[in-house]
This record gives C-alpha cells, sequence and structure tokens, in this order.
C-alpha cells in the first residue's frame, strides 16, 4: 500500500467529480433559463431522468 498514489487517486477522483458537477450545474442553468417554456410535467421527466437531478424543491418557486 502506498500512501501517495492513494490520495493521487482521490485527487484525480474529485478533480472528475468537480467537473461533471460543473457540468451538470450549467445544464441546470440552462433548464432554468428555458423553464418559462416548459411545463411542470417535462421539468420532473428531466428531473427524474437525470441520476443526480437537483431536489424538486428547486424548481418549485
Amino acid at each position: 500500500m502506498n500512501p501517495t498514489s492513494d490520495i493521487q487517486k482521490a485527487n484525480r477522483c474529485c478533480k472528475i467529480y468537480l467537473k461533471i458537477r460543473i457540468l451538470l450545474i450549467k445544464e441546470l442553468q440552462k433548464v432554468i433559463a428555458e423553464k418559462k417554456t416548459l411545463n411542470y410535467g417535462n421539468i420532473f421527466v428531466l428531473w427524474t431522468s437525470s441520476t443526480a437531478g437537483p431536489p424538486v424543491s428547486t424548481f418549485v418557486h
């Protein structure tokens, strides 16, 4: 067991996770921007179809 390589692996995973998270946030912002043209059903489908969907309450204002 090499603790240094474990730390490097963890850092790599973190970077990948952050990249994915940034992409998801950008997608979410697009959805919110287009919200005016989307009805409730579309938003719910978008939320349920994405694996790391935000809580429904984010859309309910």
